[in-house]
C-alpha cells in the first residue's frame, strides 16, 4: 500500500464515528453568544489578530465568514472589502453579529442562519472563503469543498491540531481519555486528494478555557465542552481542582494551537 491507496475522506468519516462526538444543539451556541464577543471577537484578542495577518485581500471584494458565530472575522475587516457575509447555525449568534455590524456602523454585512448540512445555494459565491475554528465537521470532504466552490481567490481555515479539545490531565482524571478526534492532518491530505495544493501554518494563541476564577465555573466549563458529569465524575474533578488550583501548573494549558490551512483557487490542479 502507498499513500494513494489511502481514502482520506472516508478514514475521517470513520474517525469521527470512533470518537462519537455529538453536535451541539445551536442553542448551547445561543447562550455563548454574548461571552463569545467579548473574548473571541474582541480586536485585541491574539488568535484573531494572528488571523488576520495571515490573510491576504489583495484584490478582494467580498468575504463569507462560515461558522463566523459574533461576526469575529467578517466585522474585524467589513470596512475594507466592498461587501462581507457571514454564516453560523446558531440565531443568538447572528442575532450579535447583527447588533455588533449596527454598533461598528458597518451596513455592508448580510447574515444568513445556516448549518453546514444546509443547501448553500443561495449564499453569493466570494472572492475570499473563511471557516475559523468551525471546521470540525461530519464529512470533511464535503465541507472542503463547499468552501472551495464558494470561493473566487482564496480559502482560510483553521483546524485543530490536538485531538482533544479538553486539557488531556483533565480527561484522564475523569477516566474518559480516548483516540480523541480527527486533527489537521486529515483535511490537509483530503485537500490534496481533490487536486488542491494547500499552504499549512500555525497559529498559538491563549486557550479561551484556562480562566477559571472559581470551582463553580471550572466545573460549568468542563462540562459544557464534555457533557453532563456522572457524580463520580463530578468527585473526581473537584479532587483535580483541589489538587491542582495551587500548584506549579495551571489547571488548564494556557495556549492552544491551530493549523493554519489555506489555498488559491489557482493552486487548484487540474
Amino acid at each position: 500500500m502507498i499513500i494513494n491507496d489511502i481514502d482520506f475522506a472516508t478514514l475521517y468519516k470513520n474517525h469521527m464515528a470512533k470518537a462519537g462526538r455529538v453536535t451541539k444543539p445551536a442553542s448551547s451556541w445561543d447562550a455563548k453568544a454574548e461571552k463569545m464577543a467579548e473574548s473571541c471577537a474582541n480586536p485585541e484578542d491574539e488568535y484573531l489578530k494572528k488571523f488576520l495577518s495571515m490573510m491576504d485581500l489583495t484584490g478582494a471584494e467580498t468575504l463569507l465568514d462560515i461558522g463566523c458565530g459574533p461576526g469575529t472575522i467578517c466585522l474585524q475587516v467589513a470596512e475594507r472589502l466592498k461587501h462581507v457575509y457571514g454564516l453560523d447555525y446558531s440565531a443568538g449568534m447572528l442575532a450579535v453579529a447583527q447588533r455588533r455590524a449596527k454598533v461598528m456602523k458597518q451596513d455592508n454585512v448580510t447574515l444568513f442562519q445556516r448549518a453546514w448540512d444546509d443547501s448553500w445555494d443561495s449564499i453569493p459565491e466570494c472572492d475570499i472563503v473563511v471557516a475559523s475554528r468551525s471546521t470540525l465537521v461530519a464529512d470533511m470532504a464535503s465541507a472542503l469543498k463547499k468552501l472551495n466552490d464558494k470561493a473566487r481567490l482564496r480559502v482560510y481555515t483553521t483546524h485543530t491540531i490536538d485531538p482533544h479539545f479538553m486539557d488531556i490531565r483533565i480527561l484522564r482524571a475523569l477516566g474518559r481519555e480516548s483516540t480523541g478526534l480527527p486533527n489537521y492532518i486529515y483535511p490537509l491530505n483530503i485537500l490534496c486528494q481533490m487536486g488542491i495544493n494547500p499552504r499549512l501554518d500555525y497559529i498559538y494563541s491563549r486557550n479561551c478555557q484556562s480562566r477559571v476564577d472559581s470551582y463553580e465555573e471550572f466545573e460549568k466549563s468542563i462540562s459544557w465542552s464534555l457533557g453532563e458529569l456522572t457524580e463520580s465524575e463530578q468527585n473526581a474533578l473537584y479532587a483535580y481542582y483541589q489538587k491542582g488550583k495551587d500548584g506549579p501548573e495551571p489547571l488548564i494549558s494556557p495556549l492552544r494551537g491551530w493549523a493554519f490551512i489555506s489555498w488559491d483557487k489557482t493552486q487548484t490542479r487540474r
